[in-house]
């Protein structure tokens, strides 16, 4: 949930007036808070974080405990926890327009793959509801343009690094568990100024729900003695 969690970041650090010793004291609780109710809004699943140790000082931290839960319809109660997500921000860059992460890491995160009624995967329900959230504030953010006002919104993000491994993925319900590759991507935003935080998680969940497709492919296939599907792009 990296753009979350920086977009809770940012909006505890800018709204501090200053008060580095009151940032200190609060700006943990305040992340855990705004992770899970600005992850809600955007995935339209529950949200869940047990710790937060980040500094805004140093742009270094961990948070530990995170859950997604699943969306509508599906019967498995989560669609993901975390392991452990690591990043180290540029501190220097959270008052600024783009906020600078220089790697995020997403430990032994344990996701689960569920086909729903309609025959999309929950991760691909996931994935469209942070693409609506996306496509919605790019919509408002247009709007406020035309009549001539500000662009608002949130701060933009750009990404050096982000890597998830050691990924497991369990087919529900009751099916076999699998070892997804690692993932890294590179240059989020670059290019472009920055991206928004939903547009920056839809991205990370578009690879990871890519990978979970050809992973359940590939065993599907050994299962059934056929060659596996050539991966998609």
């Amino acid at each position: 949930m990296k753009g979350l969690l920086l977009t809770c970041i940012l909006a505890a650090a800018l709204g501090l007036g200053g008060i580095a010793a009151w940032a200190v004291v609060h700006v943990n609780p305040a992340i855990r808070c705004c992770v899970e109710a600005c992850g809600a809004v955007v995935l339209a699943a529950p949200v869940n974080l047990d710790e937060s140790d980040v500094s805004i000082l140093s742009g270094q931290g961990e948070l530990r405990g995170l859950q997604i839960g699943n969306p509508g319809g599906f019967a498995a109660p989560l669609a993901a926890s975390l392991g452990a997500v690591r990043l180290e921000l540029a501190p220097e860059s959270f008052s600024g327009p783009v906020v600078a992460v220089r790697t995020l890491v997403v430990e032994s995160p344990a996701i689960t793959y569920e086909r729903g009624a309609a025959g999309a995967s929950n991760l691909d329900v996931l994935l469209s509801n942070a693409l609506e959230t996306a496509r919605n504030e790019r919509l408002a953010r247009d709007a406020r343009a035309a009549r001539g006002g500000e662009p608002g919104g949130v701060q933009l993000l750009v990404i050096d690094e982000l890597v998830v491994h050691d990924a497991t993925l369990t087919l529900a319900p009751g099916g076999a568990t699998l070892h997804l590759p690692k993932l890294r991507l590179a240059g989020i935003g670059h290019g472009r100024g920055g991206v928004p935080p939903s547009e920056a998680l839809a991205l990370v969940l578009g690879a990871l729900a890519r990978a979970a497709d050809q992973a359940v492919a590939a065993h599907l296939s050994a299962l059934a003695g056929t060659p596996p599907p050539a991966p998609g792009p």
